[in-house]
């Protein structure tokens, strides 16, 4: 019979799963932002804008499309959802 697992062991291995967990998810995004910043193109979503935004915005809302994951042939200024019935 295996020993019984403490409540410690079970934590720790939580605890180990989700910084590995937040590493994962910070250096995606480091890296999405990245290739935001240095794109030397506009997006798509951003060229109808009159100005076109700063580098940080564009990475910032790369980011969020990514996390989202809106296509990048998708120009809606945001996501739409059939709206539930009543």
């Amino acid at each position: 019979m295996a020993p019984a697992r403490s409540q410690g062991d079970r934590r720790s291995r939580v605890g180990y799963y989700l910084d590995a967990r937040y590493e994962l998810v910070e250096g995606l995004a480091a890296d999405v932002r990245t290739d935001a910043q240095q794109a030397d193109h506009t997006p798509g979503w951003a060229r109808a804008l009159v100005e076109p935004p700063s580098p940080e915005i564009v990475a910032q809302i790369e980011l969020w499309r990514a996390a989202h994951q809106v296509p990048d042939n998708d120009l809606r200024p945001h996501r739409t959802r059939p709206t539930p019935p009543p």
